[in-house]
């Protein structure tokens, strides 16, 4: 008998395309990521994070917990009152920036069909 994984060893132990998609795609995670993409060349708070999305505050916490545990992002807290707390965008989060530019083309090369969705039904 197998023991069930923990999330922390889940998200570690991810290593084929099926497992990313079913991690990145769980709800809210790729808007979070993409906002780290859309401000990579600086920290965010906790706060700036929240005030973009709907999304309950245990969420966007387990969000940014699987975020740092599989290298996506880095938490820094810093030792001040009050606590402050900042978020970046590591490496290995900014190498998703090809998947990003390759939607954002996908998107300007085929925006017809992203407008038009009837033309999809035919």
């Amino acid at each position: 008998m197998t023991r069930k994984l923990s999330r922390e060893e889940e998200l570690e132990q991810c290593r084929d395309a099926t497992c990313v998609i079913e991690l990145l795609g769980r709800k809210h995670m790729m808007p979070i990521i993409f906002l780290f993409y859309e401000n990579r060349d600086k920290p965010l708070r906790y706060n700036q994070i929240y005030k973009r999305f709907d999304i309950s505050p245990k969420t966007l916490s387990e969000r940014l917990k699987e975020l740092d545990i599989m290298g996506i992002i880095e938490r820094k807290a810093f030792n001040e009152i009050p606590p402050r707390v900042e978020y970046r965008l590591t490496d290995k989060g900014a190498a998703l920036s090809v998947i990003f530019k390759t939607l954002e083309q996908w998107a300007e090369d085929y925006k017809h069909i992203l407008i038009y969705p009837e033309i999809i039904e035919k």
